[in-house]
């Protein structure tokens, strides 16, 4: 889920500059998610979301794709057993576009890669989202500019590609 997560962050960085500087906090911020994920997602404010800086306050994304990673594991492993498919974190991360993840996972009956259709990424576009606004408290333009990078061009039927 960690994993998975980095990635996101990373392909967030496509629409969302800001986020890069995030990339040498994400240990701290994932442990402090692990260690307590109402307390992360709800920020130094009570009820708001995690924030810094003294005239301008930056939000910090990393929680947040922390908590849409945990959301969209959820439905991929669902998925995976409702099909009888044994698979990994490596099989998440090389669906997401992880060039150093390995496409082969192993399966009852047959080497078929895990792949989503585009109904499918339409619903992890629609779950990344869905957090964005929710517990991020993000417009809803913005979350579903950072699920259209998240996402990349799996709705098409492509699968994401930075």
């Amino acid at each position: 889920m960690t994993d998975l997560a980095r990635l996101m962050v990373d392909r967030a960085t496509v629409v969302e500059p800001s986020v890069d500087a995030e990339r040498a906090l994400f240990p701290v911020l994932a442990c402090a998610f692990f260690r307590d994920r109402r307390r992360a997602l709800a920020g130094a404010r009570p009820g708001g979301p995690l924030e810094f800086g003294a005239a301008e306050a930056v939000l910090l994304l990393t929680p947040l794709m922390l908590e849409t990673a945990r959301v969209v594991w959820a439905y991929l492993v669902e998925d995976a057993t409702r099909r009888g498919i044994s698979w990994s974190g490596e099989a998440a991360r090389h669906l997401f576009g992880d060039q150093a993840a390995s496409p082969k996972m192993e399966q009852p009956g047959d080497s078929t890669a895990l792949a989503l259709t585009v109904e499918q990424w339409n619903h992890v576009h629609q779950l990344v989202t869905q957090v964005l606004t929710g517990p991020g408290k993000l417009p809803a333009s913005r979350a579903v500019l950072l699920a259209d990078a998240v996402v990349g061009r799996g709705r098409l039927g492509e699968g994401p590609q930075a």
